[in-house]
Parts: C-alpha cells; sequence; structure tokens
C-alpha cells in the first residue's frame, strides 16, 4: 500500500510512505531490540543436560550464530559514526547550540550560499517586534535551499513556500482548476512584486494576497539583480534596514 502523493505513478510512488512510516518503526523496533537480545541468548543455554559430543555440536553453532550475529551489529554502527562524518565535516567549525539560526550569524559561502549573517538579525527583529501572522513576501525559489527562510524562522505566513512541498501538500487540493490557476500564479506574483516597476501593479498584488511586509535581502538581491529593489520605499514604509537588509511595511490603507 501507499499514500497517494504528488510521487503516484512514478518511479518513487512509495517513496513517502516508506521512510515516513519507517521513522515510527525504527523507534519501536529499537525499543524493542534489547529484550529480544536478551531472550535470543537465553535461548541458547541448554535447558537439560546433553551429551558431550552433542554439546559441543550446539555450543559450536552457537558460536557461529552469535559471531555473524555481532558482525552484523558492528557493520550497522559504522554508519552513525562514517555517516555523520560525511554530512558534516564540510561545515565550518562553530559553537554548539541548540538555536535553529544561530548558524546563520557566521555562515558564508560556501556552506551558504551568502553571508547570512544580514537574515540573523532581520529574523531576530521579526520575532522581536511583530506580532501575530501578518503575510511577509520573500523571494520564492528551490525545495532545499535558502529561499523561504524568513518564514521558516518567524513562522509568519508567505505566499508561496518551497514550489515542490507546498505541491506535496495540496495534491488533492490542487486537482480542483481554479485551486491549481492560483498555486501556478502564486510565484510569477511574487516575481512581479519585485520586479514589476509600477507601484499600482506591486500595490493590488500585495493587497490580493494581503500582504503587511516585504522584505529584501541579499537573496532577493541575488534572485532579481536587474530589479530596482530600492523603489519601494517611494510607497512602502521602512520599518527595518541594517546589514543589508530591509523590511517594508505596507501602509494601511
Amino acid at each position: 500500500f501507499f499514500l497517494k502523493d504528488v510521487f503516484a505513478g512514478g518511479d518513487f510512488l512509495r517513496m513517502n510512505t516508506v521512510f515516513k512510516f519507517y521513522f515510527q518503526a525504527w523507534a519501536l523496533l529499537s525499543i524493542t531490540s534489547g529484550a529480544g537480545l536478551y531472550f535470543i541468548l537465553e535461548s541458547f543455554r541448554p535447558q537439560a543436560a546433553v551429551a558431550r559430543g552433542q554439546l559441543w555440536l550446539q555450543r559450536g553453532v552457537e558460536g557461529i550464530w552469535i559471531a555473524g550475529l555481532l558482525l552484523l551489529l558492528l557493520a550497522s554502527a559504522v554508519y552513525p559514526l562514517v555517516g555523520t562524518y560525511a554530512r558534516t565535516n564540510h561545515y565550518a567549525q562553530r559553537t554548539n547550540s541548540l538555536d535553529g539560526i544561530d548558524y546563520l550569524q557566521s555562515c558564508k559561502v560556501p556552506d551558504c550560499d551568502y553571508d547570512t549573517a544580514g537574515d540573523y538579525t532581520a529574523i531576530r527583529w521579526l520575532n522581536s517586534h511583530v506580532s501575530g501572522d501578518p503575510v511577509i513576501v520573500e523571494a520564492v525559489g528551490d525545495d532545499y535551499s535558502s529561499y523561504a527562510r524568513i518564514s521558516a524562522f518567524t513562522g509568519l505566513p508567505t505566499p508561496m513556500g518551497w514550489v515542490g512541498h507546498e505541491y506535496q501538500w495540496r495534491v488533492n487540493w490542487l486537482n480542483k482548476g481554479l485551486n491549481a490557476v492560483d498555486f501556478d500564479s502564486r510565484k510569477s506574483d511574487v516575481d512581479t512584486i519585485y520586479t514589476d516597476p509600477h507601484s499600482s501593479v506591486v500595490m493590488n498584488l500585495l493587497a490580493r494576497y494581503q500582504v503587511q511586509y516585504l522584505y529584501v535581502g541579499l537573496l532577493e538581491q541575488m534572485k532579481y539583480p536587474k530589479a530596482n529593489l530600492q523603489r519601494f520605499s517611494a510607497f512602502l514604509h521602512v520599518v527595518y534596514s541594517a546589514h543589508g537588509v530591509t523590511i517594508y511595511q505596507v501602509p494601511v490603507s
């Protein structure tokens, strides 16, 4: 069986089903493995007196079985050590922290797509000064990238996050034609907000998505190198400007 999602009909139709159910399955198996190992080893204890020859044979089989089991356990223990190093050895040394955005203070190329220090201070400001859940616009880009970082680290809604994931979460919803049209237009509408030179067009789109804040950071500057991103100050209020980041607030009409 599998859960029908965006991968249905392709080569990876069971991908989400397998790895998301297995997360829970492996956790439950790990809890029982300790007790299971105890009962396995207990089963090797002779329950009744046996002949010397049979005892040696039994112990030989048990020894081979235990050696094989230990070999498998040791082999499986290699991955957590080697795999963790392979995944993290290219990261620059940082102070250990439970703060999920702490790394943004000093992350630079090649660990990050750009110098994220400006985003760090801006996100801290948003979390401290913006209450409720007003909509904020930021650049839209590929999954597993730096895009949607403001929405992710502030919890503020945005017209479009990672496109692939937004699509996965709304497979059935997108089966309705009008919903699909709305979904498909969101990325291009965000692009238009950042690039269209006419303030009336930008304001209409901001109103359509009930946007209250517009974010312009280094990632937006990289995404739209030919756009005049300073033009927003002519019709939006600057509420934050520091370290290469400007946050605009949409005037209340």
